[in-house]
């Protein structure tokens, strides 16, 4: 990661996908709280945390990356996104508490695997940038 820490939690997302800019604005709009930061991974400022993420990850969903510097993706990055959320944060624990975060991982990699269709079925519109 780079060399000053994060102030809030970052997610990363690739910004050059129509549904992948779409999700990260109905998380925008979550985000009442401003907890998360957002930036696209082709956002000059993400950098030296996308050159942290193996190549073949790197757009295979999105990241969130912790104030430590901890990434996590596919279901525990689902979960951990949710308890960041002040509107998801009781989903996000029910979610830990029963054990979910592998089947979220699996309902993530299935929709990463569709996500240029599913592109296609919502409105497009601007990449969220929340930095730091």
């Amino acid at each position: 990661m780079g060399k000053r820490p994060l102030a809030r939690p970052l997610l990363l997302y690739n910004g050059g996908c129509r549904f992948c800019r779409w999700l990260a604005r109905v998380v925008v709009r979550l985000d009442v709280d401003e907890a998360l930061a957002f930036l696209s991974i082709w956002d000059d400022a993400a950098k030296a945390m996308v050159d942290a993420i193996p190549e073949d990850d790197r757009l295979t969903g999105w990241h969130i990356v912790l104030t430590d510097g901890t990434r996590l993706s596919g279901g525990p990055g689902v979960v951990r996104l949710l308890e960041e959320l002040r509107w998801t944060r009781w989903l996000g624990t029910c979610c830990r508490v029963l054990g979910l975060t592998r089947w979220l991982g699996d309902v993530d990699a299935f929709i990463a695997q569709r996500k240029g269709r599913l592109g296609r079925r919502v409105p497009d519109g601007e990449a969220p940038h929340r930095f730091p």
